[in-house]
């Protein structure tokens, strides 16, 4: 994995931690979000996030690690995987909330 592969993954980390300040910003506001910018945040996140990024550690940087002698399993990629996992599952529990939301449901942000 060259240098630049290791720069796309942090800024691609960068990028998301951006995206999360700019939800946190608006979750803290009186009238929250729009329905638009929570569609666009989970959209960025099944899509880019776990569409994109993901994949992208877990078919070369993780590879990687394993030939360097880090193990798959107990070790820092098995933590990694499983937050992949969880992620994906948290992804499945808001698109439900974020069409409730869309519909006028302010309740599922709190």
């Amino acid at each position: 994995m060259s240098d630049h592969w290791a720069e796309l993954l942090i800024t691609d980390h960068e990028t998301t931690e951006k995206v999360f300040d700019v939800m946190t910003q608006a979750l803290a506001t009186p009238e929250g979000p729009t329905p638009a910018m929570v569609a666009m945040t989970i959209t960025y996140l099944a899509e880019y996030v776990d569409g994109c990024h993901n994949l992208k550690e877990q078919d070369h940087l993780f590879p990687l690690c394993e030939k360097r002698g880090i193990p798959r399993e107990g070790g820092p990629l098995a933590v990694m995987l499983q937050e992949h996992e969880q992620s994906r599952a948290l992804l499945g529990e808001l698109k439900p909330l974020d069409e409730a939301y869309a519909g006028g449901d302010k309740s599922v942000l709190g």
